[in-house]
Parts: C-alpha cells; structure tokens; sequence
C-alpha cells in the first residue's frame, strides 16, 4: 500500500517544476519575447561583443529573404557607450566619404532594455548604416507602426513580437 509520503512527493515535484519554469523574469513584462539562446557562431572586428548576436540576428533575417548582408565586409562597426554623442537609444554614423557605418547605442537605454526592444534598436540602426533606410513614421489602421523605421516620438504603437517579426523584417528589407 502506498504511503501518503509517495503519493504526495511526486505532485509535489510536478508542482514546483511548473511553478519555476513558467516563471516570468520580469524582464519582459509578460509580453511575448525573444530568447537569445547560446552564443553568436562568429565575431565582427570593430564590434561590441554585446551586439555580435544581432549583427549575426540581422544577416539571417537579410539571408532568408535573399540579400547578402555581410556587416563586416560592408564595415560596419558597433559600440555601447556611455556617452555616445546623442540623445537617442542609437544612432547610425557615417564618415565623409561614405565608407564607415558606426552603430552607436547608449548604455543606460542598453542596460533596461528587453532582448527584444534590443533586436529592434540594432535592426533599426542597421537599417540605416546598412541598408541605406529613412525614417517611416506610418502607422498601420489598429495604430500600430508600419515599419521598424519609425522614429522616435509617439507617432504609433510598437507591435514588434515573435508573431509579427516576419512582418517587419519583410518590410524591413523592402520584401
């Protein structure tokens, strides 16, 4: 006959496994999030480690809609700074000559932000230094924005999350 013991031990068990890892960080405030699993497969000269995943993260999603970005061997450098020179999360710099692409994103706006607000801030930037973008202060009829090219300001809301990536991205690289 079984004890109270071994009926009890292996709800007990279930319970605390769902409990843990349903757990939300806190670092999303329960919206959908991107998870950065493991690490970037390359390094970029001239770029933060901090960003080597969405460096990597941007010429996948390039790659899968058949456009060759190839950040380094285009130029493009990347900092987090302290006191990067403007007041933005992030700005993309270019030298005289056009040939340097410097993706500057501020510390403090780094340090608060979710993996995903992240991925949006360096696609942006990259949408500039690389992809030679403006801004598109459009929003969509639900208020939402239409475009990861938005700039800053209220002009809509941001509806970047797992189910509408693809959107964006697609609109993103002009797909």
């Amino acid at each position: 006959m079984r004890t109270l013991h071994t009926l009890i031990l292996p709800f007990a068990l279930t319970l605390i496994c769902l409990i843990f890892s349903c757990t939300d960080s806190g670092e999303n405030n329960g919206l959908p999030q991107f998870i950065q699993v493991g690490e970037p497969s390359r390094s970029y000269d001239n770029v933060d480690q901090r960003l080597w995943i969405y460096f990597e993260r941007f010429e996948a999603a390039a790659a899968a809609r058949n456009i060759n970005a190839d950040l380094e061997d285009f130029g493009v450098t990347g900092s987090i700074e302290t006191n990067p020179g403007h007041n933005a999360p992030g700005a993309c710099s270019e030298n005289t000559n056009n040939t340097l692409h410097h993706v500057s994103l501020r510390q403090d706006f780094w340090v608060d932000a979710s993996v995903t607000e992240r991925e949006i801030i360096v696609f942006h930037e990259l949408g500039h230094c690389f992809l030679g973008r403006g801004h598109v202060n459009l929003a969509l009829p639900d208020g939402t924005c239409a475009s990861l090219m938005r700039s800053g300001g209220n002009v809509c809301i941001d509806n970047y999350f797992v189910q509408t990536r693809d959107f964006y991205l697609d609109e993103l690289f002009g797909t």
